[in-house]
């Protein structure tokens, strides 16, 4: 329980708590059950105890592959389901956006001066794909 409890206090501290404080937290209770069953010194009752909790675990949460999930859920919430793969789809550099940025002064030109907002980001945002 104690492990269960740092990393409880550690997602719950945070103002917005986010994958990026989850997964970490999930990962540290999964190595320290790991180590648990792995330990010869403890009592066995101890031992099946922190095996079932795994397993349970690892029902409940086979995996954290976040993409996998929306596209077996998709038959269930459909657009949902788009909606968070065009979210989880966006990439975690800077790189792609400033490429996008700098593309933008071929698209707005002397002659092209006229466009508008809308235009320059839907075409930019076309270019992008």
């Amino acid at each position: 329980m104690q492990y269960f409890k740092i990393c409880s206090d550690y997602i719950t501290g945070q103002l917005y708590p986010t994958l990026a404080f989850t997964i970490p937290a999930y990962n540290y209770l999964l190595d320290k059950i790991e180590d648990i069953i792995d330990n010869n010194n403890i009592r066995i009752e101890i031992k099946n105890a922190t095996t079932a909790a795994k397993n349970k675990i690892e029902e409940y949460y086979p995996t954290t592959d976040v993409l996998a999930w929306w596209k077996v859920q998709e038959a269930n919430y459909p657009n949902l389901s788009k909606m968070a793969l065009d979210y989880l789809a966006i990439p975690a550099t800077s790189a792609p956006v400033e490429r996008i940025f700098s593309s933008g002064t071929d698209l707005v030109t002397q002659k092209r001066c006229s466009l508008k907002g809308e235009t320059i980001r839907e075409l930019m945002c076309l270019k992008s794909w």
